[in-house]
């Protein structure tokens, strides 16, 4: 249910405990607390003949789609970042090798992203609305074979019981295989804009290895060994109920400690703070988490679980658009080197779609850095509009 994982446990008690300080006040009655929710799933099954066959695909909020248990496209975060209250930008896929000759199912699964989610400092949510929808058109040598309509089915009862780009995403996969739950879709007539997409794809890029470690209080924590935007897989054998939590942050304190409190703003955020948690809820035997719809900024990640660590895998993905990074600059001081490595890689972290201030309490854009570091930054990769 809505609400039973880690990351609404992390934020209700501060939710409330900040509303009942805001009544007490009298600045206002207190405001109940709105859990964050799981991913919706919808499915369409149709009947095509081979062919040359296209999606075009856009969504308040944020999709992943498959076509016959495939996924489709590698773009991830997809649509972006689009205003959704004021315009959509969709993606075109070539799906002709994924098409079967008689029945499909196309399966769609919308997250909060952009126009729902916990979007800066302050912890405000559905900056662009607080209704997720999709809309695609599936064509076969030109002609629709599949589209967005009221004959669709959705369900909430995926194995992505929570999402929010900022806060983090909670996985069950004891509720992997065949999704239950089923029911109708409510359609509506939206005269949004609709624009072919005008930025360069979101996309995986580096990937590095965790080591474990133990920090001298007594925590098992992870280090990815370079800062990024991005967000961990998980990989492990494991007992049904078993749950690993990862909670991400960018640095370790004086005395070696996991911390997250460089970037946090306690007092300031609606939530108590940015969570930045995975939790991966287990099923027998092996399990496999990549996340969908969140994006975080770390380096380590503190473990907390009940399961045997022994054989788990953990890779980090580093997650920005897909730019070429053109500019190079090399001395004969290695302190002034690391300060260019560190400038890219603070651009990959901050341009994911928009460009931001940092990649732990923001996900809206914030143009105000980007105006001093723009130069620097068409100069390093190429991210021209």
């Amino acid at each position: 249910m809505p609400g039973d994982d880690a990351i609404n446990a992390f934020a209700r008690p501060n939710w409330e405990r900040k509303q009942a300080e805001k009544e007490a006040a009298g600045k206002g009655a207190a405001e109940s607390y709105k859990p964050h929710r799981p991913a919706s799933y919808l499915r369409k099954s149709f009947t095509a003949s081979k062919g040359e066959a296209r999606l075009y695909i856009t969504a308040k909020g944020l999709y992943a789609a498959w076509l016959d248990g495939k996924h489709i496209g590698d773009m991830v975060l997809a649509p972006g970042s689009f205003t959704g209250n004021k315009h959509l930008g969709a993606q075109t896929y070539d799906v002709t090798a994924l098409l079967h000759e008689g029945e499909n199912e196309l399966l769609i699964a919308l997250g909060d992203g952009w126009h729902r989610s916990t979007g800066g400092v302050d912890g405000d949510r559905d900056l662009f609305g607080d209704t997720l929808g999709v809309l695609f058109q599936l064509e076969v040598d030109g002609k629709p074979v599949c589209v967005s309509d009221d004959t669709m089915q959705a369900t909430q009862c995926g194995p992505i019981r929570q999402n929010d780009m900022q806060q983090g995403e909670v996985y069950d996969a004891r509720l992997e295989g065949e999704l239950t739950g089923w029911h109708g879709v409510r359609t509506y007539r939206d005269d949004l804009p609709i624009t072919g997409m005008n930025t360069v794809p979101i996309l995986e890029h580096e990937a590095f290895p965790g080591k474990l470690l133990q920090t001298p209080n007594g925590e098992t924590v992870l280090d990815f060994g370079q800062n990024i935007a991005g967000y961990v897989e998980i990989t492990l054998i494991a007992h049904t109920g078993q749950k690993v939590k990862l909670t991400c942050g960018e640095a370790l304190d004086e005395n070696g400690n996991f911390t997250q409190e460089n970037f946090q703003d306690r007092n300031r955020h609606k939530e108590g703070g940015t969570a930045q948690m995975l939790e991966l809820v287990c099923k027998e035997g092996k399990n496999h988490f990549k996340p969908s719809f969140t994006i975080m900024g770390f380096r380590y990640a503190k473990v907390e679980t009940d399961a045997d660590l022994t054989d788990a895998v953990f890779t980090a993905y580093a997650v920005y658009s897909d730019m070429a990074v053109t500019g190079a600059f090399t001395c004969g001081n290695d302190a002034v080197n690391q300060l260019v490595k560190n400038s890219v890689w603070s651009q990959k972290g901050n341009f994911c779609d928009v460009p931001t201030d940092c990649p732990t309490r923001e996900r809206a854009g914030w143009t105000g850095d980007m105006g001093v570091f723009i130069e620097t930054g068409l100069t390093l990769m190429d991210c021209y509009p």
